[in-house]
Protein backbone atom coordinates (compact mmCIF):
# COMPACT_ATOMS: atom_id res chain seq x y z
CA UNK A 1 0.00 0.00 0.00
CA UNK A 2 1.33 3.19 -0.64
CA UNK A 3 -0.58 6.61 0.86
CA UNK A 4 -0.02 9.55 -0.84
CA UNK A 5 -0.34 12.57 2.11
CA UNK A 6 0.83 15.21 -0.16
CA UNK A 7 -2.63 14.96 -2.19
CA UNK A 8 -4.25 15.83 1.26
CA UNK A 9 -2.03 18.39 2.28
CA UNK A 10 -2.67 20.06 -1.55
CA UNK A 11 -6.79 20.31 -0.47
CA UNK A 12 -6.36 21.37 3.20
CA UNK A 13 -3.74 24.05 1.91
CA UNK A 14 -5.57 26.78 0.90
CA UNK A 15 -8.97 28.44 -0.42
CA UNK A 16 -10.19 28.75 -3.46
CA UNK A 17 -10.40 32.01 -5.76
CA UNK A 18 -14.51 31.10 -6.19
CA UNK A 19 -14.84 31.34 -1.91
CA UNK A 20 -12.38 33.75 -1.84
CA UNK A 21 -14.55 35.92 -4.23
CA UNK A 22 -17.85 35.29 -2.57
CA UNK A 23 -16.18 36.09 0.92
CA UNK A 24 -15.19 39.91 -0.32
CA UNK A 25 -18.72 40.02 -2.38
CA UNK A 26 -20.98 39.43 1.07
CA UNK A 27 -18.10 41.70 3.31
CA UNK A 28 -18.38 44.35 0.51
CA UNK A 29 -22.27 44.27 0.45
CA UNK A 30 -22.24 44.27 4.90
CA UNK A 31 -20.08 47.48 4.60
CA UNK A 32 -22.26 49.29 2.50
CA UNK A 33 -25.11 48.60 4.45
CA UNK A 34 -22.96 49.74 7.95
CA UNK A 35 -22.12 52.81 5.83
CA UNK A 36 -25.80 53.64 4.55
CA UNK A 37 -27.44 53.17 8.17
CA UNK A 38 -24.28 55.77 9.28
CA UNK A 39 -25.30 57.82 6.67
CA UNK A 40 -28.62 58.27 7.27
CA UNK A 41 -28.69 58.26 11.15
CA UNK A 42 -25.90 61.10 10.36
CA UNK A 43 -28.22 62.84 8.73
CA UNK A 44 -31.21 62.18 10.93
CA UNK A 45 -29.28 63.73 13.88
CA UNK A 46 -28.32 66.87 11.96
CA UNK A 47 -31.48 67.26 11.26
CA UNK A 48 -32.89 67.17 14.78
CA UNK A 49 -30.04 69.46 15.91
CA UNK A 50 -31.98 72.02 13.01
CA UNK A 51 -35.03 71.52 15.11
CA UNK A 52 -34.03 71.71 18.47
CA UNK A 53 -32.19 74.82 17.71
CA UNK A 54 -34.82 76.39 16.00
CA UNK A 55 -37.47 75.73 18.16
CA UNK A 56 -35.96 76.63 20.88
CA UNK A 57 -35.12 80.31 19.16
CA UNK A 58 -38.14 80.56 17.74
CA UNK A 59 -39.77 80.05 21.49
CA UNK A 60 -37.12 82.90 23.54
CA UNK A 61 -38.35 85.43 20.46
CA UNK A 62 -41.85 84.82 21.30
CA UNK A 63 -40.83 85.08 25.21
CA UNK A 64 -39.30 87.97 24.02
CA UNK A 65 -41.98 89.57 21.96
CA UNK A 66 -44.56 88.38 24.82
CA UNK A 67 -43.09 90.61 27.07
CA UNK A 68 -42.86 93.55 25.21
CA UNK A 69 -46.39 92.79 24.02
CA UNK A 70 -47.77 92.57 27.27
CA UNK A 71 -46.15 95.53 28.74
CA UNK A 72 -47.06 97.75 26.08
CA UNK A 73 -49.27 101.03 25.80
CA UNK A 74 -50.80 99.90 23.00
CA UNK A 75 -50.34 99.14 19.45
CA UNK A 76 -49.14 102.25 17.17
CA UNK A 77 -49.78 99.95 13.79
CA UNK A 78 -49.81 97.23 12.48
CA UNK A 79 -49.69 95.23 9.32
CA UNK A 80 -49.52 91.24 8.70
CA UNK A 81 -45.74 91.04 8.99
CA UNK A 82 -44.72 94.31 10.87
CA UNK A 83 -46.14 95.44 14.55
CA UNK A 84 -45.52 98.82 16.63
CA UNK A 85 -46.19 99.09 20.06
CA UNK A 86 -45.97 101.98 21.87
CA UNK A 87 -44.34 102.69 25.27
CA UNK A 88 -45.12 106.48 26.39
CA UNK A 89 -43.42 108.63 24.16
CA UNK A 90 -41.28 105.96 22.52
CA UNK A 91 -42.10 103.15 19.96
CA UNK A 92 -40.66 99.63 19.77
CA UNK A 93 -40.88 97.87 16.21
CA UNK A 94 -41.11 94.43 15.03
CA UNK A 95 -39.60 93.86 11.39
CA UNK A 96 -38.67 91.23 8.92
CA UNK A 97 -35.84 91.46 6.91
CA UNK A 98 -36.49 89.17 4.38
CA UNK A 99 -33.43 88.99 2.55
CA UNK A 100 -31.14 88.47 5.41
CA UNK A 101 -34.21 86.06 7.35
CA UNK A 102 -33.86 87.89 10.54
CA UNK A 103 -36.32 88.83 12.61
CA UNK A 104 -35.45 92.58 14.26
CA UNK A 105 -36.54 94.15 17.22
CA UNK A 106 -35.91 98.34 17.14
CA UNK A 107 -36.31 100.13 20.41
CA UNK A 108 -35.32 103.70 19.48
CA UNK A 109 -32.39 103.36 17.30
CA UNK A 110 -31.40 100.16 18.78
CA UNK A 111 -31.72 97.16 16.72
CA UNK A 112 -31.43 93.82 17.59
CA UNK A 113 -32.31 90.05 16.11
CA UNK A 114 -34.14 88.20 17.85
CA UNK A 115 -34.69 85.47 15.62
CA UNK A 116 -32.41 84.21 12.50
CA UNK A 117 -33.78 81.69 9.50
CA UNK A 118 -36.86 83.35 9.99
CA UNK A 119 -39.34 82.70 6.50
CA UNK A 120 -42.37 84.63 7.90
CA UNK A 121 -43.99 86.33 10.29
CA UNK A 122 -47.50 86.88 11.02
CA UNK A 123 -49.09 89.80 13.19
CA UNK A 124 -52.81 89.48 13.72
CA UNK A 125 -54.77 91.65 16.12
CA UNK A 126 -58.53 91.05 17.99
CA UNK A 127 -61.02 93.30 20.57
CA UNK A 128 -60.21 93.08 23.93
CA UNK A 129 -63.31 90.76 24.57
CA UNK A 130 -64.02 87.23 23.25
CA UNK A 131 -67.43 87.28 22.03
CA UNK A 132 -70.50 84.48 21.80
CA UNK A 133 -69.26 82.78 24.84
CA UNK A 134 -67.15 80.89 22.54
CA UNK A 135 -63.41 80.33 23.47
CA UNK A 136 -60.30 81.56 21.88
CA UNK A 137 -62.39 83.60 19.31
CA UNK A 138 -62.04 87.36 19.13
CA UNK A 139 -63.70 89.84 17.09
CA UNK A 140 -61.43 91.97 14.53
CA UNK A 141 -60.85 95.34 16.13
CA UNK A 142 -62.11 98.29 14.40
CA UNK A 143 -58.38 100.02 14.40
CA UNK A 144 -55.46 98.65 15.95
CA UNK A 145 -55.24 101.48 18.85
CA UNK A 146 -58.75 99.40 20.10
CA UNK A 147 -56.86 96.05 19.89
CA UNK A 148 -56.40 94.23 23.26
CA UNK A 149 -54.98 90.50 21.66
CA UNK A 150 -51.86 89.93 19.48
CA UNK A 151 -50.83 87.07 17.91
CA UNK A 152 -47.80 86.51 16.62
CA UNK A 153 -47.12 83.23 14.15
CA UNK A 154 -43.27 82.66 13.15
CA UNK A 155 -42.42 80.44 10.22
CA UNK A 156 -38.15 79.26 10.55
CA UNK A 157 -36.80 77.24 8.19
CA UNK A 158 -32.93 75.64 7.54
CA UNK A 159 -32.05 73.28 5.08
CA UNK A 160 -29.37 70.91 5.71
CA UNK A 161 -26.63 69.65 3.10
CA UNK A 162 -28.24 71.48 0.13
CA UNK A 163 -31.78 70.65 1.12
CA UNK A 164 -34.36 72.65 0.30
CA UNK A 165 -36.10 73.42 3.98
CA UNK A 166 -35.13 70.73 5.54
CA UNK A 167 -36.45 71.48 8.92
CA UNK A 168 -39.40 73.54 9.22
CA UNK A 169 -40.51 74.88 13.01
CA UNK A 170 -43.66 76.66 13.12
CA UNK A 171 -44.69 78.68 16.88
CA UNK A 172 -47.75 80.81 17.12
CA UNK A 173 -48.66 82.98 20.38
CA UNK A 174 -51.72 85.34 21.34
CA UNK A 175 -50.69 87.94 23.91
CA UNK A 176 -52.82 90.15 25.93
CA UNK A 177 -51.68 93.77 25.79
CA UNK A 178 -52.09 94.63 29.95
CA UNK A 179 -52.14 98.02 29.84
CA UNK A 180 -54.75 98.69 26.87
CA UNK A 181 -57.58 99.57 28.51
Amino acid sequence: MDSRVTSIKRLCAGETLSGTVVAMALASMLFAALAVVYLYSARSFAGLSNYMEMDGNARLALDVMSADIRQADGITSYASNALTLKFGTNQLAYTLDTSRRNLNRQYGSVLKTLLTDCEDVHYDVFDRNPTNGVYDYYPDPASATNSKVVEVTVLCTRSLLGRKANSTVVQSAKIVIRKQK
